[in-house]
């Protein structure tokens, strides 16, 4: 399990672990090794629940709190946020309305060093250029090939989901790979003079109200 920080990219992401069930309804309480750093992020989750406040979370920490409001919702239960220090410093119902995401979704190119593979499901870690990292979902075939690719550089092709707001990508799948060519800037800007008025050519074809209605579906 990860608690989010404010700003949750993949890689500021906090670990902690399950240490004991308490003696509740469904009591769960975990440590971490980061404990100073997980207090400061469990207090950021405690105020946006006390306040309303969700544009103190990032896009992906709003995904999780909905899933956790959907739990209490489907058990008509409270559900309490406590720390060491100062015990509930939080709890919601299932009148909690968290806003609503508007999402995104269409094909797009990822380039980033391999730094993990494997699971229980076949799931790919990339980290990017930007020094975040990106857990992305991908099919057996391609998460052996990219087994023997560790801290390669790749490009990676595939079906992404952003947040309509902060585009940030929320979820991504690999269903390509090729091998990253770096290449110069020149270039870049040819292939991209290339590709606009393909793209724009086709979205005239097909109407630009269908491909909104199509990406934000």
């Amino acid at each position: 399990m990860t608690v989010a920080s404010d700003d949750d990219d993949e890689d500021h992401s906090i670990p902690v672990c399950l240490v004991s069930l308490e003696d509740q309804s469904l009591g769960l309480k975990y440590q971490s090794i980061r404990m100073s750093a997980a207090l400061l992020a469990w207090g950021t989750l405690g105020t946006v629940v006390n306040t309303g406040k969700f544009d103190l979370m990032s896009a992906k920490a709003r995904m999780s709190l909905s899933c956790i409001a959907n739990f209490v919702k489907k058990k008509d239960c409270v559900a309490e946020i406590q720390n060491s220090h100062h015990g509930v410093i939080a709890k919601f119902d299932s009148s909690l309305s968290i806003p609503s995401q508007k999402k995104i979704k269409g094909k797009t190119t990822v380039i980033g060093e391999v730094v993990r593979v494997g699971g229980s499901l076949p799931k790919v870690r990339l980290r990017l250029a930007s020094g975040k990292e990106l857990s992305c979902d991908t099919s057996e075939s391609v998460a052996r090939e990219l087994g023997h690719r560790l801290y390669d550089t790749i490009t990676c092709r595939g079906s992404a989901v952003w947040d309509y707001t902060s585009n940030e990508i929320l979820s991504f799948k690999i269903e390509t790979v090729g091998a990253f060519r770096k290449g110069k800037a020149s270039e870049a800007f040819a292939a991209l003079s290339e590709a606009i008025p393909e793209t724009l050519s086709d979205w005239n074809d097909r109407g630009i109200k269908d491909v909104l209605q199509e990406m934000t579906a």
